[in-house]
């Protein structure tokens, strides 16, 4: 069966037999079962620590459906994309994921003010290309921009120029989806893509390794002031590599930076503690890697491990259900995703934050703290 994903996307003359062939992709995976209110009504309850457990299994029930539903148009752009970086840069990371259920449940906690809705949330499915340089990322976002297709762009963001207060950065792309039939129970459907320097994905899967490992959500600016702030300057020398603007609130001085840095990094005993986190990680997993495209990852805290477990192209329904049972039954400090990588050296590569992998960052770290 020849791949349909590239010619349905960019929707320029499609023949019969590629969409007999888009027909039958799409045939294997979930589609939306349940009306955009329902799907509403199912992330207020779980995001209601007082909701009862009966509404709280038909939410499970609604929102595994949700996101399981992401999954086609995600292969979809995520075909695409490894298409279009081609024109930019050989050997190129690029994964996709499935937004976690404790994430949606936090981000719909966090914004209730803002009515955010679960039918509204732009990046349930999302997919990322890691490239060498900022020109790049430049490059690749500008394929975009002049791309001719039918998805609509629904939000950009430039957190390469205009960083978070975090310290994060890259560039976020959200696209509603829109079928070549314009009758296909995927559409309106959004999708984000992130594009991201290697530097820049060093820093946030550190982040978010720390994270797990400490059980803090430092990537939603919660948890430790210190080791929030030393990311915060760690971001800022990224920055001056990469030619990009500062971090709100952080020293522009090179010698202040570094100052900081030396402190706090003394203070955390940051170098000693990145390194321990590593050293201590055992990874247990035995998959048939090159029947696998989706790996069900789960972090399991108390054990120190890393149990991953691999499902064949056509068992998408499969791994998001195994993913949902994963994560109801997720105990304190674990951590649980579902994402798709060419293979499983690209796994660890794409998401070493779920095997405490801050090996890079640690020697960045070590580096600016000898130029002190």
């Amino acid at each position: 069966m020849p791949t349909p994903a590239a010619p349905a996307f960019c929707q320029i003359g499609l023949t019969s037999e590629d969409e007999r062939a888009w027909l039958a992709e799409m045939a294997t995976f979930a589609v939306p079962e349940f009306p955009r209110n329902q799907v509403d009504k199912a992330g207020f309850i779980l995001a209601n620590p007082n909701a009862e457990m009966r509404d709280y299994m038909w939410a499970l029930h609604v929102i595994n459906n949700w996101r399981a539903a992401h999954a086609f148009p995600l292969n979809n752009f995520t075909t695409n994309l490894r298409y279009k970086v081609k024109a930019v840069q050989a050997d190129v990371l690029i994964a996709q994921r499935i937004k976690r259920l404790e994430s949606i449940s936090a981000k719909l906690t966090r914004d209730q003010t803002a009515t955010l809705q679960l039918s509204q949330m732009q990046d349930i499915g999302g997919c990322r290309a890691i490239l060498k340089s900022s020109q790049n990322v430049v490059k690749l976002v500008e394929s975009y921009k002049h791309s001719r297709f039918n998805h609509k762009l629904k939000s950009e963001k430039n957190y390469i120029l205009t960083p978070k207060s975090d310290g994060y950065r890259g560039y976020h792309l959200v696209y509603q989806y829109q079928s070549p039939s314009h009758e296909s129970p995927y559409d309106r459907l959004r999708i984000e893509v992130q594009i991201r320097t290697t530097s820049q994905h060093i820093w946030a899967t550190a982040v978010e390794a720390v994270g797990a490992f400490t059980k803090q959500a430092l990537k939603a600016a919660e948890g430790d002031q210190d080791w929030r702030r030393l990311f915060a300057l760690m971001s800022n020398v990224i920055a001056s590599s990469e030619k990009s603007p500062s971090v709100p609130n952080t020293p522009s001085d090179i010698k202040q930076l570094r100052d900081e840095l030396d402190y706090l990094s003394n203070k955390l005993h940051a170098v000693h503690t990145l390194r321990a986190y590593r050293a201590a990680l055992n990874y247990v997993g035995e998959l048939k890697e090159r029947s696998s495209k989706y790996f069900l990852m789960h972090y399991d805290f108390a054990l120190n491990k890393v149990l991953v477990t691999g499902f064949a192209a056509n068992m998408s329904q499969a791994a998001n259900l195994a993913y949902t049972r994963a994560e109801s039954n997720k105990k304190e400090g674990d951590n649980i995703v579902l994402v798709s990588v060419g293979s499983l050296k690209s796994l660890m590569r794409a998401y070493p934050n779920y095997f405490l992998d801050t090996h890079q960052f640690t020697e960045l770290l070590k580096q600016t703290l000898k130029a002190a």
